[in-house]
């Protein structure tokens, strides 16, 4: 427990398995702490001035960091996944940033409580359930349309990007980017602002690395999708396709029997090779696919080529 008058530096830490990782109740003191926090009841329990940054919080049951009032409290370029809540806010009245961080995993990345006003702004939230869930009047500021952008980036939440169960208030969370084609409205729940809203990822992921399990003796001399397995699929599906030589973009992407683009797979430059990857059964806009035909494309270059799958559920 930090709850001393002085300043305490708390870097490199490594803790597991406590009913709380680190309680930190110090209305008088300046506290910082880096570090990994991670199979805990709850990961951060804090009161005063505190900031976190740099630090991978995890695998805790109850919140990775739950504030309790407080002031100039922060968590920045932290990575908070499979947590039940990734940063809980409660009965605070002062300012909370929580800014350029990575959400993934949590039930709800960001939830706001009891009148709390964090400011949520250039965090990547990407495969929650929930991405901001906001209750019992609080009001998270998560993009002004006076020109504070949000810069937030939702992606693949399966159940709301953000959710306002207040019965009277809107949250703003405007100039964020909610994934191609664009923020639909049943990602949302509640009376939400999120128009205008940015065309763009201003937070894009590295490239995923596609794996290269199969090692071939002679490289490849075309391009071209090798193989679709199981086919058909549930809930997900092997794509292996060749690339003959380094350079250029290589393009794999879900299509619908509309022509409409659903998934990427992959949009990277390769080196020669034989290559895998996985489709999960999902959209970009996070939803999942319903059952039917879909055709998986590759372009590179002039080359393109088209492949049929089937998903049955």
């Amino acid at each position: 427990m930090l709850d001393d008058d002085s300043d305490v530096d708390a870097t490199d830490l490594d803790i597991s398995g406590s009913v709380m990782g680190v309680v930190a109740y110090a209305a008088d003191s300046d506290v910082s702490l880096a570090g990994t926090i991670e199979s805990n009841g709850s990961g951060v329990w804090a009161s005063g001035p505190i900031a976190i940054s740099a630090c991978t919080i995890s695998d805790n049951t109850t919140n990775g960091v739950y504030f309790y009032s407080g002031s100039s409290a922060s968590v920045a370029g932290c990575t908070l996944e499979d947590n039940t809540v990734g940063v809980y806010t409660d009965n605070s009245g002062t300012t909370i940033a929580i800014a350029g961080n990575t959400f993934t995993g949590n039930t709800a990345a960001i939830k706001a409580d009891s009148y709390s006003a964090p400011v949520v702004r250039s965090n990547k939230i990407h495969g929650n359930t929930n991405g901001v869930a906001v209750q019992n009047s609080a009001n998270p500021d998560v993009g002004r349309d006076s020109g504070s952008n949000g810069n937030n980036s939702f992606k693949n939440s399966s159940g709301y990007h953000i959710s306002n169960l207040n019965a009277s208030g809107t949250i703003e969370a405007n100039y964020n980017y909610f994934a191609k084609p664009g923020p639909v409205a049943g990602s949302f729940y509640g009376s939400v602002d999120y128009t205008p809203y940015l065309g763009s990822d201003p937070l894009p992921s590295a490239p995923v690395e596609p794996e290269t399990p199969r090692q071939n003796p002679k490289l490849p001399t075309a391009f071209g999708l090798t193989g679709a397995h199981p086919n058909p699929f549930n809930p997900s599906i092997t794509i292996a396709y060749d690339v003959p030589a380094a350079g250029g973009i290589v393009d794999i992407a879900v299509y619908n029997v509309a022509g409409q683009r659903m998934a990427t797979l992959v949009n990277q430059p390769h080196a020669s090779g034989s290559y895998e990857v996985q489709w999960s059964g999902r959209f970009d806009n996070g939803r999942s696919a319903a059952s039917g035909v879909y055709f998986v494309r590759l372009v590179a270059g002039s080359f393109e080529q088209t492949r049929k799958i089937t998903l049955v559920k």
